[in-house]
């Protein structure tokens, strides 16, 4: 649904927080959306790594958990966003357009 959307360009999928900064040091992305349940709970703190290596560029969590708590915890990993996975595809790309247009 990224790929479809004419206002963004996808840069590439990951799979783990180590192709993440992969890809970040080769195309400097403006907006990463990160599937926390992908990510998992080992990699989870390494995004904390990736926003300082990225001071500009904002990021998304998208998980299916969205108690205080757990947006909480998102907050304190260095995302900016904490998106519900019940959310629409047509939303997200909102969110995401939303987050591009935040920076700077």
């Amino acid at each position: 649904m990224v790929a479809d959307e004419p206002d963004l360009e996808l840069l590439g999928v990951a799979q783990n927080v180590e192709d993440v900064i992969s890809v970040a040091r080769t195309s400097e992305p403006d907006v990463l959306l990160f599937d926390l349940e992908a990510v998992g709970d080992d990699d989870a703190h390494r995004t904390y790594e990736v926003s300082h290596q990225l001071p500009n560029a904002r990021l998304v969590a998208l998980s299916s958990y969205d108690d205080i708590a757990a947006v909480r915890r998102s907050f304190d990993a260095g995302y900016h966003r904490h998106v519900s996975k019940i959310l629409g595809g047509a939303d997200l790309v909102k969110i995401l357009l939303e987050e591009h247009a935040n920076l700077g």
